[in-house]
């Protein structure tokens, strides 16, 4: 910060040049002239991406004051037009630089300027958020307005957010050559996207008008493909990846409810479909047991496995499809060694653990109690053994 000995210190021209030379470029705003009228708040959005310490300046030319008295270092302040500028992030507000004239010898701190026409404000290490920049007054402004200027640099006038709009997440196609559509908050008309198909650039496309609206074409090459729209303007940028489940014709789904025993439905198992040893769709059980694969042509041989902690594996091992089909499946439980068998290791645990109470990993059916279908489970997996 500021001192009374060197006051802003030395002229920083390469960051002066850089400054101007980004204002130039006409998207981040860094150097502005605002008038604030007595009794209202100027409001600033600003996005900071984490890099760069963040700087914010505000100075005017206040009012002419009242003649000095002629005595050494008057303490009366002179100030008439009293502007402030505070950075708002989250709960925090932080204030600009001021020093102590009863102490000179001390380092600026932040806090309530109420002596100079010039406020700064400075810190290290803004982290990739939002920041609020606000400037209000003190009492009531002479003229009825003040004339301000504000440089700012580590912060950009707004974060990009771009979005896919069409197609949505895990949407089924049949199409091949896509249309995408989206929107791009922040963005201007003429900012570039890229589309991007599993990493392969597609097409390049423009932000057509002020709402940031886009659209683009891109080629879909297999079942759940990932689609990336990337934007990058001048100080900021984005990007948005969707999962598109292409199915080219002859192409089927693979549906059903996963359960355990006792029909207890189960969420959270993980279903991979394997082609020639390579997972080509997946899913994850919702709430009821019920999932959905795609398998992407009919005259192939596929594995389905399921799985879920504590559960034993199942797969079903080269099936060929010429339908729709519907997969209902019982998990077991038991594999409290999580090996993929019931064996003596998880007969173990249970002796260990069961009899005295049990930890939470032998809530076998989910339904938050350790009771008589968990005695039920271990029965038919172990006393028969």
């Amino acid at each position: 910060g500021p001192d009374y000995k060197f006051g802003w210190g030395l002229l920083n021209a390469p960051g002066a040049a850089k400054t101007i030379t980004d204002d130039k470029a006409g998207r981040a705003k860094l150097i502005n002239e605002y008038s604030l009228s007595n009794g209202s708040t100027d409001t600033f959005y600003y996005y900071s991406k984490g890099r760069d310490a963040v700087k914010v300046s505000i100075c005017w030319t206040d009012w002419p004051g009242s003649v000095s008295p002629d005595v050494l270092n008057p303490r009366t302040k002179q100030l008439k037009n009293d502007l402030d500028i505070r950075i708002i992030s989250g709960a925090s507000t932080i204030q600009p630089w001021i020093l102590d004239v009863e102490n000179p010898s001390l380092a600026a701190q932040h806090g309530d300027n109420t002596t100079d026409n010039v406020e700064q404000i400075y810190f290290n290490n803004p982290g990739d958020r939002e920041y609020i920049i606000s400037i209000t007054h003190k009492g009531t402004l002479s003229g009825g307005a003040q004339i301000y200027s504000m440089i700012l640099s580590g912060l950009s006038h707004k974060k990009t957010e771009i979005s896919i709009l069409s197609p949505v997440q895990n949407s089924d196609t049949e199409m091949k050559n896509i249309t995408v559509s989206g929107t791009s908050l922040g963005s201007i008309s003429g900012d570039t996207v890229r589309l991007y198909v599993n990493g392969v650039l597609q097409s390049i496309s423009y932000i057509s008008d002020t709402n940031g609206n886009f659209s683009g074409t891109a080629t879909l090459t297999g079942v759940g493909d990932s689609l990336t729209a990337y934007l990058e303007t001048e100080f900021s940028y984005d990007t948005e990846t969707v999962r598109v489940n292409y199915i080219p014709a002859g192409g089927y789904s693979i549906s059903g409810v996963i359960s355990s025993q006792g029909n207890s439905s189960q969420a959270g198992a993980i279903i991979l479909l394997y082609k020639n040893g390579v997972i080509i769709d997946s899913d994850i059980s919702t709430s009821t047991g019920a999932y959905t694969v795609q398998a992407p042509t009919a005259d192939t041989l596929y594995t389905i496995t399921y799985s879920r902690d504590n559960y034993i594996n199942y797969s079903i091992i080269d099936f060929m499809l010429s339908s729709d089909t519907s997969l209902n499946t019982i998990l077991f439980a038991g594999d409290f060694y999580r090996d993929k068998n019931i064996n003596v290791r998880d007969a173990a645990m249970v002796k260990k653990y069961f009899m005295r109470g049990g930890m939470n990993v032998f809530d076998i059916d989910g339904d938050g109690f350790i009771g008589v279908n968990e005695r039920f489970y271990i029965k038919e997996n172990f006393e028969k053994k």
